[in-house]
């Protein structure tokens, strides 16, 4: 969905399936590991209720401060879409998933945040979809830049990771994920570099 809302003009078809596979575990990791802090940071505070806060500032101690920058006005931006279209007649009936206009439904990381039997506020789920969202996107988008061929390849995440020095901190050193079927990195000899005159 992520690749037909945002990047239909690289000409890119869709993404392999052990691609998707192993994306979807990386956005589960990083969205449990979120709500664990998130879960502390309540915790810290003495409270019984996670609201968007403490998820924003679990955030704030995972993500390199540019990355956070960006996510941070991302999602705001769902949460007043979410906040505008709850006031519309039109949209009452809708789910938040819609109203916040998400590809990410915040229902299913809702189940996440109540693991630990805390409260949350009504836009909690937003933040962390929000959050999941557009770090989807960004890697989808690195992806692209790279890949030449027709579909998304695992080979294509990790490179366009690799070039992208906020996600690479994030994902290979914070959370300390390896994509199972890309160990190798590419390597050219310096001495096959080296242009003759």
């Amino acid at each position: 969905k992520v690749i037909r809302e945002y990047y239909n003009n690289y000409n890119i078809s869709g993404i392999n399936s052990i691609s998707k596979f192993q994306l979807s575990k990386v956005l589960c990791i990083l969205s449990n590991y979120i709500s664990e802090m998130s879960h502390k940071l309540t915790l810290l505070s003495e409270k019984q209720t996670i609201s968007g806060k403490e998820i924003l500032n679990a955030i704030k101690i995972l993500f390199p401060i540019s990355l956070y920058i960006y996510t941070t006005d991302y999602v705001e931006n769902c949460v007043k879409n979410y906040e505008l279209n709850s006031q519309l007649i039109s949209y009452k009936n809708l789910s938040k998933q819609k109203k916040a206009c998400m590809i990410i439904p915040p229902c299913l990381v809702e189940n996440i945040l109540r693991k630990q039997g805390y409260f949350l506020t009504e836009t909690s789920s937003i933040y962390l979809a929000g959050i999941v969202e557009y770090i989807c996107i960004e890697i989808i988008k690195d992806a692209c830049d790279i890949t030449i061929k027709k579909r998304i390849t695992l080979r294509d995440i990790e490179t366009g990771l690799r070039k992208d020095k906020d996600l690479h901190t994030l994902i290979i050193h914070r959370l300390n994920i390896k994509f199972s079927s890309c160990n190798t990195q590419s390597y050219i000899d310096p001495i096959l570099l080296i242009r003759k005159k």
